[in-house]
């Protein structure tokens, strides 16, 4: 079965202060990186995946090293990362996604590869105490649940809801943490020292 990567990169970045998939990571072959630019780099070296998407808008600025990439645009705005899997669950029907936020630059493959090879034929996995990054096989059934807590009269736009919903399946993690940090302010990103 086809496994997509895909990469969340529509937030607001409200606490951030700025668009966190444009914050400046050094030089590449195209001149100056961007931090989406370096989480693109990252999923195609793991090696993985048959294709990789960009779940962002289109129209938003697009970092020179990625012209020729896909980027899909939420088809419902402002859901968080429920709009990014429903748009996903619309284009790419019972396909598998792995799915990264881009402010979480200390993913490695190794943690990736291992989420891929131990998760059973669960709707979704992920490791415990982190919804990220996330396996999910794109099926009716998970359409559904989206569909429902999206639409539904008792609205929830958490993906923790929705984990439940499927019966998600919860990994232990490696013991080192760091891979799991994610960068939401001016002085965390700082202190990554990227």
């Amino acid at each position: 079965m086809k496994l997509i990567g895909a990469i969340l990169a529509g937030g607001q970045s409200r606490r951030m202060g700025q668009d966190k998939a444009l914050l400046p990571l050094g030089e590449s072959k195209t001149g100056q990186s961007t931090l989406l630019e370096y989480m693109f780099n990252k999923l195609q070296a793991c090696d993985l995946f048959d294709e990789i998407i960009i779940c962002r808008d289109p129209k938003a600025q697009r970092p020179p090293g990625l012209e020729a990439i896909r980027f899909l645009a939420d088809l419902l705005p402002d859901r968080g990362p429920l709009g990014a899997l429903y748009t996903l669950a619309e284009h790419y029907p019972s396909q598998r996604a792995l799915v990264v936020p881009v402010d979480m630059p200390l993913l490695d493959c190794a943690l990736l590869k291992q989420l891929v090879s131990t998760a059973d034929h669960a709707a979704a996995s992920h490791y415990g105490g982190h919804y990220f990054p996330l396996l999910i096989h794109l099926n009716k059934t998970v359409h559904r649940h989206l569909k429902t807590r999206i639409f539904g009269e008792e609205k929830n736009y958490a993906l923790a809801a929705v984990l439940d919903d499927i019966v998600a399946q919860t990994l232990s993690g490696p013991e080192e943490q760091s891979g799991f940090s994610n960068i939401n302010t001016p002085k965390e990103w700082r202190a990554l020292g990227l």
